[in-house]
């Protein structure tokens, strides 16, 4: 059995760009071309909860696997989840916020970690 055969969602992967902005100076944000259909398989790891601004916060963080080859890096978005044992994922966003790890250590996929995010693409 391959580890692909493992994976049994499909997302949807957006590259994040960040630039100083020659008006202002600040830093920007855009989003670079979708690829949609990408087979994964994203599994719940954690989450914490927070007070910030005097409200109760929560974020979860996830183990997300792709095949052996797939383009994903620090930054990119996550999105449209879609297949078994993802209840309620199609309309979440997850922001990947580490490098990809060859996990097995054989090359048989690929893992990053991401946490859900309140921003949209």
């Amino acid at each position: 059995m391959s580890a692909t055969s493992l994976m049994p969602n499909t997302c949807t992967l957006t590259p994040v760009i960040n630039a100083q902005s020659s008006a202002s100076a600040g830093m920007t944000t855009t989003f670079g071309t979708q690829v949609s259909g990408v087979t994964c398989g994203i599994q719940t790891s954690g989450g914490f909860e927070a007070v910030r601004e005097y409200r109760e916060t929560g974020r979860r963080s996830f183990n997300c696997y792709f095949p052996p080859g797939t383009t994903i890096d620090i930054g990119y978005m996550i999105s449209g989840v879609t297949g078994s044992s993802i209840e309620g994922m199609s309309a979440k966003f997850l922001r990947v916020t580490s490098p990809i790890q060859d996990h097995a250590g054989r090359g048989a996929y690929i893992m990053v970690t991401a946490e859900e995010e309140t921003q949209s693409t």
